[in-house]
Formats: C-alpha cells, structure tokens, sequence
C-alpha cells in the first residue's frame, strides 16, 4: 500500500493501538495528528525545535514523549484535550477573527515541516487538504439539535463555520414544529426529531473539513 493510501481498516487497527503502544510508527506510517500545515516528509524535515509548541496560542500543540522512540519529542495535537482553533479569537459580537496573518505554527516553521498558511477564513477553507486533522462524524441519533431541536455548540464553534459545517444539510426543508422528519422524508434525511423554523441541524461538509 503506497503511503497515504492507508485503508479506513487500518487506521482504526493502528490507532486502536495506542493504548498499548504509544504513538509509534506501524508498517512506515506517522499515525500521530500533527499540526496544521504538516508536509508528507514530516518527520524528515521536524528538527523537534519546539518553535510551533511555543507560538500555539491556545496550547494546543503538544510534544510526544520518549517513550516514542523515534518520534520523540515531535509536535503533535490532541483534540480531545485541546483542539487546534487554527488561530482565531472570538470577539464579543460572537465572531472569530484571526489572531495573527498566518497560522502561527506554520509561520515559525524553521524547516517547512509545516507550511505557512494565511490565516484567512476563505483561505482555509479552500485548502483543507493542506490543514487535514481529521474529519468529523456526526450521529444524528446522538445529536441534541437532531433530536430535540436544542444545542448547536459544534456548529457555533467551528473555525470554519459555514464552510466546513454547516448549520443545515444542503437542501433541507423547512418543516414546522409540528411535523417530524420521518426516514427518506427529505432526500437522504433521516431522524425522529422535531424541526422548528430556526432549529440548528448541524451537517458536516466532508470536502472542507479539516
């Protein structure tokens, strides 16, 4: 299998190892999530300076211990510890603005390891391939705005709000309070909950997700 090329399968078989193993490298590949902007040749051109670790405003980059071997003291990122805010600040009327004109690890990359990104909504949106940490997955069954019409925290808290999730699926039908979203009732929509007319009903948008 050519690198990057890794199955769905395999991911899930190597990070499922982590608990035991640590974030070690498996048949050639680097399982760790690195910061935004990380380059194919990552671990090749990382001098594990630390620069990154230090400008991330939000201590969201972390260092890997020596417990890692090799990738020891390489930057990586937890999301469910601190997740990457890709630099913004939120202002009191409730919208982000960029803290900086690049994204700040990228920017004191001495290397390239991490490429420098302008730190612009547009922008980032348009280059989720450069930034790929992840991409979210919804259940719906799980979801309090699809299921009692309440919440929306994911959506409102996005960095790439609008882009990468949206507060609605594409083509989704206003439907009152009174009526219910049945199987199939809405294209490929599904779910038991009750829509009112300003719900949010969070979808993720696979091709800008980062």
């Amino acid at each position: 299998m050519a690198p990057g090329n890794i199955s769905r399968r395999d991911f899930l078989r190597y990070t499922g190892a982590l608990g035991i193993g640590g974030f070690l490298p498996m048949g050639g590949y680097d399982i760790a999530l690195r910061p935004p902007g990380a380059v194919r040749d990552f671990l090749a051109r990382c001098i594990r300076c630390g620069s990154c670790i230090e400008a991330c405003p939000y201590d969201s980059i972390r260092a890997m211990g020596i417990t890692s071997g090799a990738l020891g003291h390489t930057p990586y990122v937890d999301p469910l510890k601190t997740p990457c805010y890709l630099c913004q600040e939120r202002g009191p009327d409730g919208k982000d603005r960029p803290l900086s004109k690049y994204l700040r690890c990228g920017d004191v990359c001495p290397t390239g390891a991490l490429k420098k990104i302008v730190n612009d909504k547009d922008v980032l949106a348009e280059v989720p391939h450069e930034l790929k940490m992840g991409t979210s997955v919804l259940n719906r069954k799980l979801c309090l705005a699809w299921q009692y019409d309440s919440c929306g925290e994911c959506y409102y808290n996005c960095p790439l709000k609008d882009k990468a999730l949206l507060d609605r699926p594409p083509g989704f039908e206003e439907l009152s309070t009174a009526q219910t979203i049945a199987p199939g009732a809405v294209g490929a929509i599904s779910g038991p909950g009750r829509m009112g007319a300003t719900g949010i009903r969070p979808y993720v948008d696979p091709d800008h997700c980062i």
